[in-house]
């Protein structure tokens, strides 16, 4: 374990034991061998140190050092989930963000490979679901950045179309480069989660691709003739509404 890690363990052990059993915390700094422990086994706190004393001095190590090792092991985890939807030799150089709940985003790893993913739960309004992360070609998660507010504005499809549509005429909002990839893993839990790979094609329709725009496990063309038309190929994500996927504001053209 590191010094910063056992550090953080230490003060947590210090504020409950402190609180609810000074005898207990004595033994514990015993095991961690330190020389100056806060509690005397034979007189309650240790010689210069009051009982608030301690506790404040306890609530101030673990308000400063805890975070530091969480941080440190959370980090790489969230890197790792995050990037879990990617295939593995585009894992390493892909970078990683959070969303805050303004809808900015918070940078945890920068990219070296023009892949950015997103962690579980952080960028999407459109779907209720245990378990989903992205990971998007740069253009693709420029795009989907700048319509956010809009998708936790309005829940309406036509609406959101709409705003959107108006966004890109007014040169606010730019569509992905055609061609650009996202990876998605979505499911009731990570362990069962499934893979979805989008191509997007902004304006491209069921004759201008041959492809079938109704649902499928397989290869089919979502949100036709829309900014946000797409090649899926794999089933729509896990809890999204069952209705999205048949207009996303515009009405689908028949399958070939």
């Amino acid at each position: 374990m590191d010094t910063c890690s056992q550090n953080a363990i230490v003060c947590l052990w210090h504020c409950v034991f402190l609180v609810y059993d000074g005898p207990i915390l004595s033994r514990f700094e015993q095991s961690f061998g330190l020389s100056r422990p806060l509690w005397d086994p034979a007189i309650g706190p240790a010689p210069g140190h009051g009982g608030k004393s301690v506790r404040a001095l306890v609530l101030a190590c673990v308000i400063s050092a805890t975070p530091l090792a969480l941080a440190e092991r959370s980090e790489q985890e969230l890197i790792e989930e995050a990037t879990s939807a990617l295939p593995a030799h585009l894992r390493a150089e892909a970078g990683v963000v959070t969303t805050r709940p303004d809808a900015t985003e918070q940078l945890v790893r920068k990219d070296s490979n023009g892949f950015i993913c997103s962690t579980d739960g952080s960028s999407d309004a459109l779907y209720q679901r245990a378990f989903k992360v992205a990971c998007r070609e740069l253009s693709f998660h420029r795009y989907r950045a700048q319509i956010l507010p809009i998708l936790r504005q309005t829940s309406d499809p036509a609406e959101r179309l709409a705003r959107i549509e108006a966004g890109i005429e007014a040169g606010s909002i730019t569509p992905p480069t055609p061609g650009a990839q996202g990876y998605y893993l979505s499911g009731p839990d990570r362990e069962s989660a499934t893979l979805l790979v989008v191509i997007m094609l902004p304006g491209a329709t069921a004759e201008s691709t041959g492809l079938p725009t109704q649902r499928s496990d397989r290869t089919w063309l979502m949100c036709p003739g829309t900014p946000a038309a797409h090649i899926m190929i794999g089933d729509v994500p896990y809890g999204q509404d069952e209705d999205y996927w048949k207009t996303c504001g515009r009405p689908v053209s028949p399958s070939n």
